[in-house]
């Protein structure tokens, strides 16, 4: 910025200690004129970086220099002199001073959505009292952001360890402007290759200890720039609870900052006509503020927004969404509403992608792979489908590829148990989509499963267009998977106790890391599960020979004295995924945001319908039927043979149990309902 100033003679006559005179300070407040759905904070802390919220944040700090420090942004002329230079409180990044309707700066942004946010600065000077969480410093150069991220770090240690550890940060590293003066006034400033370690120094040390941080970093020239956006891209600092994205806030300020009549705002600067003054701060946290809701490569750069000090401000809904981005432009914006969300599911050690995750995108990284992953894939096309063979899985580090068709096509010879396409390496991996943006997806589904946790488990997993399981003892794991609704069968033969989760075989066990609950467990029985998800795994205690079978032959109508359970489409029942990711698998379903949970019996009749079998109903049954639910809206089960009676579940429940004695003919139906809402409703049947 300082080779700015020196290149046009605009400036006003400076005193003897060169210092401009005060001018009078105007000032910009804000204000969000935005629906309340757009500005809530999510009903759960989320997980996943790419759906975090503005109200989200929970933490702000910044690195920085002089501007982030808020140097020279005084409230009134009386407060300068040598010993109060810096004003943090006004800081663009990391003031606090005032409120939102009084003072726009970032956090008083964040904090009209979230008063509980914890790190911004107040008043003036250099004390940890005031600046709190932003540790920018006048005078310095990029060689101390790694210092500088060190005392980050402890002055986190001052917050509860359990906040620290589950809230969100938005951290700004603004470092540069000393860097390029020097080079401007004494031809050694600060090489680029040099910038860019001292800056990634910082950002694995912040990230080594401070998880679940978005570092937003701001450039200024082109090489600061193009090293700013070299560090996006790596890899290695991009993770499901880590993110780091570039601003380009002062891209296009190549002058002095004009106004829409094109005379120059001289009201931006302070008094040295070097630093932002408070209401130059205002127009940048404006500028970031905005860019923050932008996507990658769509943010604004234009003069124009740079100074416009109207005080209405951007709406999160307001602002153009990409619903998904290459690995390195991970964060397209700080908020995404629940109607947008991804159709992927995010465990702890694997992601299920489905078609809607692979509409008109270009890209989808495979975060369970950066230190290796098992890939499986279903498809209900032919192996030849050109969709599919345009689907690839790519390797970065070889260039390598592999197509989903040649993925979902890979079994162990003389059996019908899947291979998967085992990434070893550590590296970055990502599904590239070949195909024409216009391109219409089949059903697919794809399991992803981090390399470690796949090797510590006794497993074995299929098909469900395929399977056909001989009879001998299973492994410990038995998962079956399907690009669409399925049908899962068995016929025993001898006693085996087993235990049926609807998530793959990493949340099989009874102490699973997400906490998926049971569909079924008892003793092995004939049974037929319709599985109306991705993914079923069944926990043998006893490892007896065990036929299965699967197909495609889901059925809306099924067999009163068979065990089984109905659930909501997509529904997994894992408590520490997020509760607005479900499967969004089949036709009419749940694209758009909008779950439409009617199976295809409900479209034709208005019920699903389970009725005794032929030998059945000659006898009559008690049925039991077990409920989990996390709906907020309504659904019915209905004793069609008992004076059609009627029981309404409503609201949340958990192991909510409904007995009908002496029926033949009983019915489930439920209403439209959107995440997280959910159910499954398990029901056994003895003669009556």
């Amino acid at each position: 910025m300082a080779k700015l100033f020196a290149e046009h003679d605009w400036a006003l006559p400076t005193n003897a200690a060169g210092i401009r005179p005060d001018r009078g300070i105007p000032r910009i407040a804000g204000k969000l004129s935005c629906s309340a759905d757009a500005i809530a904070k999510s009903t759960k802390t989320r997980r996943d970086v790419n759906r975090v919220r503005p109200a989200d944040i929970g933490y702000i700090a910044a690195l920085g220099d002089s501007i982030t420090s808020g140097t020279l942004a005084y409230d009134r002329p009386d407060e300068f002199s040598c010993l109060t230079w810096d004003h943090p409180g006004n800081s663009f990044a990391m003031g606090g001073d005032g409120t939102l309707e009084t003072h726009l700066t970032l956090p008083n942004i964040l904090r009209y959505l979230n008063p509980a946010l914890i790190g911004f600065s107040k008043g003036m000077g250099k004390d940890m009292e005031n600046t709190v969480l932003n540790v920018a410093y006048p005078g310095k150069w990029s060689d101390d952001m790694p210092r500088q991220a060190r005392v980050l770090v402890e002055r986190f240690n001052n917050y509860p360890r359990d906040t620290v550890q589950s809230e969100w940060k938005l951290i700004t590293i603004f470092i540069g402007t000393n860097d390029i003066t020097g080079m401007c006034k004494h031809n050694n400033g600060t090489s680029k290759e040099a910038y860019k370690k001292f800056v990634k120094e910082a950002i694995s040390i912040i990230q080594a200890n401070l998880p679940r941080s978005i570092i937003s970093l701001i450039g200024t020239i082109d090489d600061v720039h193009n090293a700013l956006k070299e560090l996006a891209a790596d890899a290695s600092l991009q993770s499901t609870d880590q993110a780091v994205v570039v601003q380009r806030v002062f891209d296009d300020l190549h002058t002095p900052l004009k106004r829409t009549d094109r005379t120059y705002d001289t009201n931006f600067y302070a008094t040295d006509t070097f630093h932002l003054s408070k209401y130059g701060s205002s127009l940048v946290a404006k500028q970031l503020w905005r860019q923050l809701l932008q996507p990658v490569g769509g943010k604004s750069t234009t003069i124009e927004d740079m100074a416009d000090n109207d005080h209405n401000l951007a709406c999160p809904d307001e602002v153009k969404e990409i619903t998904a981005m290459s690995f390195f432009n991970r964060i397209c914006c700080l908020l995404l509403l629940e109607t947008s969300a991804h159709a992927l599911v995010e465990f702890t050690h694997s992601t299920v992608y489905d078609n809607y995750d692979f509409i008109g995108v270009k890209e989808v990284a495979l975060a369970q792979c950066k230190n290796g992953c098992l890939i499986y894939a279903s498809i209900k096309t032919d192996p030849t489908d050109e969709y599919m063979n345009n689907l690839v899985v790519y390797d970065y580090s070889s260039g390598r590829n592999v197509s989903i068709a040649l993925v979902s096509q890979n079994e162990e010879t003389g059996w019908t148990r899947k291979l998967p396409l085992e990434l070893e390496r550590p590296g970055r991996y990502s599904i590239l989509n070949l195909n024409a943006d216009d391109s219409k997806a089949s059903d697919l589904a794809v399991y992803v499963v981090d390399r470690a946790t796949a090797q510590s488990i006794d497993y074995e997993i299929y098909d469900a267009s395929t399977m056909d399981r001989n009879h001998q003892a299973p492994r410990s794991v038995v998962t079956i998977m399907g690009a669409g609704r399925f049908l899962a069968s068995a016929n025993a033969i001898l006693s085996n106790s087993f235990t049926v989760r609807l998530a793959g075989f990493d949340n099989a066990k009874a102490n699973n890391e997400d906490g998926c609950v049971h569909a079924y467990k008892g003793e092995l029985e004939d049974f037929e599960f319709h599985v109306d998800g991705p993914l079923i795994s069944f926990m043998f205690n006893k490892t007896k020979p065990v036929p299965q079978t699967g197909s495609y032959e889901y059925k809306t109508t099924r067999d009163l004295s068979k065990l089984g359970f109905i659930t909501s489409p997509g529904f997994h029942g894992c408590a520490k995924v997020d509760p607005l990711q479900v499967y969004r698998q089949f036709e009419g379903g749940f694209n758009g945001g909008q779950y439409d949970l009617k199976s295809d019996r409900v479209i034709v009749l208005g019920v699903v319908s389970v009725r005794a079998s032929a030998r059945a109903m000659l006898d009559k049954l008690n049925v039991t039927w077990e409920i989990d639910s996390y709906a907020t809206e309504q659904f019915m089960v209905e004793d069609n043979t008992n004076g059609h009676q009627k029981y309404l579940v409503v609201g949340e429940q958990k192991n909510n149990t409904i007995t009908m004695k002496g029926t033949e003919f009983a019915s489930l139906y439920y209403n439209d309902a959107n995440p997280p809402s959910g159910f499954i409703a398990r029901h056994t049947a003895v003669k009556a």
